[in-house]
């Protein structure tokens, strides 16, 4: 049989409902600040280049970008400190520095590979190149992500 909860139930589900919220909340401004870091990165407007050029290169830099990026925020979520206010800092500060680390490996690999991989992605027609930088950064992003734990 079915019992109801207790108020001191409802008050840890409502208390978790809120952490959930909060931490939904910063991942998706961490995804945002990642999308736009890696707009201010490619030459033109991101955007502009998905929805309007349907630039398959720059789809794929941008898509991978975001699923490295998530997969920071998992992890710093996963790990974070019991103390409800201490995790959500400490979600925040590795976060952002893995959005930091992942720009910052953008630009090693675009200076260690021949050619300017930013104008090659956002060249029309399909690159090679946008797979290799988007599987960078898959790998970076797990890389990060580990480092975390």
């Amino acid at each position: 049989m079915t019992t109801l909860l207790t108020a001191v139930d409802w008050s840890e589900t409502w208390s978790g409902l809120g952490a959930c919220v909060s931490y939904v909340a910063l991942g998706v401004v961490i995804l945002i600040v990642g999308y736009v870091i890696t707009d201010v990165l490619t030459p033109g407007n991101l955007s502009h280049l998905i929805c309007n050029d349907r630039n398959v290169n720059a789809t794929i830099v941008a898509s991978t970008n975001l699923i490295a990026v998530a997969s920071i925020i998992v992890m710093a979520i996963w790990t974070t400190h019991e103390d409800f206010g201490t995790g959500l800092v400490t979600t925040a500060v590795f976060g952002f520095a893995g959005v930091v680390l992942l720009a910052i490996v953008d630009f090693i690999v675009d200076k260690l590979t021949p050619g300017d991989l930013p104008t090659i992605v956002t060249g029309q027609g399909f690159h090679p190149a946008s797979v290799f930088l988007g599987v960078t950064h898959v790998i970076v992003g797990l890389l990060i992500a580990v480092s975390i734990a």
